[in-house]
């Protein structure tokens, strides 16, 4: 059993949809065959009136029942295991390419050997306070200068195509919807995480925001219902840990699968 999650991991298995599907089907497979040898040597050793006897597959089973419950009970198991972790959406911010109730398969070893790059959705922990993990998308990397004039985005004074951004026009009014950075200290936001609002002019230079070496501007793609990067800055690169792949799972089933972009 722990040598099907190896060979997932080896593979790559469970960074797709299809894969995922695969591997849950191996491992089913090993699972009932194991349980099915275990209940056929007990019934054979019972109908020859023998006492319950060890045998090299009495061991396989109980090794790979351990190793089961190992995986089950272990939060991180994934991690270790097969570099991938699954992930609920409790939030509508990444609307429309992540609704509310979807899960999604993150992959935690892709930022060991790469560096995020514009566009990517990554998952991270959120440095001031104990929410759980943040999943946004990374609009500007490190030398980056960003602005918002009229719901539209710059990035280095150019116009960003966004063709996964939304806007909702019932969201209450917010000025950063708007316009960002601030102008001056009079247009902070009480929204603003503390810590951000009195450093936020220190990354501001002629109207934009300079991404500070090893920190990522991060929004939500449903801007207007969404606390990102505008609110409590650029997020660290050490905080980064996961690029999200696919969803699995969702109530709207025509969803299930689709690579996440």
């Amino acid at each position: 059993m722990l040598g099907l999650l190896l060979l997932s991991t080896a593979v790559g298995l469970t960074h797709s949809f299809s894969g995922l599907i695969v591997h849950i089907a191996l491992v089913l497979s090993a699972y009932v065959f194991l349980l099915g040898d275990a209940v056929f040597t007990a019934v054979r050793q019972v109908r020859m009136n023998q006492r319950p006897m060890h045998t090299w597959r009495s061991y396989l089973v109980s090794l790979s029942l351990l190793s089961i419950s190992a995986v089950s009970l272990s939060a991180s198991a994934s991690d270790r295991v097969l570099g991938v972790r699954a992930y609920k959406m409790t939030a509508d911010s990444m609307l429309p390419t992540l609704a509310s109730e979807d899960r999604i398969v993150a992959d935690t070893r892709y930022y060991r050997s790469h560096t995020p790059q514009r566009g990517d959705l990554i998952v991270f922990k959120f440095p001031y306070q104990n929410h759980p993990d943040y999943i946004k998308r990374v609009i500007g990397v490190p030398g980056d200068r960003i602005k918002i004039v009229d719901q539209h985005v710059y990035l280095n004074e150019q116009h960003l195509n966004e063709p996964f951004a939304s806007h909702d026009p019932t969201a209450q009014h917010d000025p950063f919807f708007y316009t960002f950075p601030p102008a001056g200290a009079d247009e902070l936001l009480s929204s603003m995480q503390p810590e951000w609002a009195e450093q936020i002019f220190s990354s501001v230079d002629k109207g934009e925001i300079v991404v500070p070496p090893h920190k990522y501007f991060v929004m939500g793609d449903n801007r207007d219902r969404s606390w990102d990067s505008r609110y409590w800055g650029p997020i660290a690169a050490d905080k980064i840990f996961g690029k999200a792949l696919y969803i699995y799972w969702s109530k709207d089933k025509s969803r299930i699968g689709q690579t996440i972009r």
